[in-house]
């Protein structure tokens, strides 16, 4: 009874705050419409190759994090996020090893001897302790980090020295990160599982895959994001994306 009498005498008050949220929602979703992703080219060259890839060595994957927010969001790329992100299972992992060409397809700390990487050309640059779970007592990964020259480093310098991935694919100064699908992120590979059933779609115009059940998406953005995924949380402001 409170609840109701506070709302009867508050309407125009309780009315203008509505109005204000929706104007600011809004408003966040006319920057995102407005605004498009300034890799989104690039990005567009690697979701093709790697369902291309994919469809070729039956390896199913699915988009994630950012990427599936984005399609289940916008239908497009999130305009300030600086990479992609796709998931596979832990089989579909070993068949990318089983594919090493030491050309296109390789370990990190082999690039050294392809001359490092030629930023026209796409690569699947795999971490060679992709199983290691050397940890410190911050449970920070200390895994080997290499540059995309195949120097060692001890920092990430640029998209190849990641240490945390299974891999990454690379393409013209930026990239999309291969994780292995499994209860926790960014675990070893042997400690993965395969993926649920996925399901072709179109993204950007661009052919890739989602998870089928769209009430297994719905759970899993909300366990990365929160309740309110579908409610961006980045504005425009003076020609830069800022967070809210």
């Amino acid at each position: 009874m409170k609840i109701i009498k506070f709302v009867k005498n508050n309407k125009i008050r309780i009315l203008f705050l509505f109005i204000v949220l929706g104007v600011i929602y809004f408003n966040t979703i006319d920057d995102y419409n407005l605004h498009k992703n300034p890799n989104e080219e690039k990005y567009n060259v690697i979701l093709e190759w790697f369902n291309n890839f994919s469809d070729k060595h039956n390896i199913n994957y699915t988009l994630a994090y950012g990427t599936l927010l984005g399609y289940v969001r916008n239908k497009k790329y999130i305009p300030y996020d600086m990479d992609m992100d796709l998931l596979i299972g832990k089989d579909d992992a070993y068949k990318i090893i089983d594919l090493i060409d030491n050309k296109q397809i390789l370990y990190n700390v082999d690039i050294k001897n392809i001359g490092g990487l030629n930023k026209n050309k796409i690569y699947i640059i795999i971490n060679k302790s992709h199983n290691n779970e050397d940890m410190d007592e911050s449970n920070l990964i200390k895994r080997p980090r290499h540059n995309c020259k195949g120097d060692k480093v001890d920092s990430q310098v640029d998209s190849c020295s990641q240490n945390i991935l299974f891999s990454r694919v690379i393409y013209n100064n930026v990239h999309c990160d291969l994780c292995v699908y499994g209860e926790d992120e960014y675990i070893p590979t042997d400690k993965g599982i395969n993926l649920p059933e996925t399901k072709k779609v179109k993204f950007n115009n661009i052919t890739t895959k989602i998870f089928k059940s769209d009430e297994f998406i719905h759970d899993y953005l909300i366990k990365q994001y929160g309740k309110d995924y579908l409610i961006p949380n980045h504005e425009y402001i003076n020609g830069k994306w800022t967070k809210i």
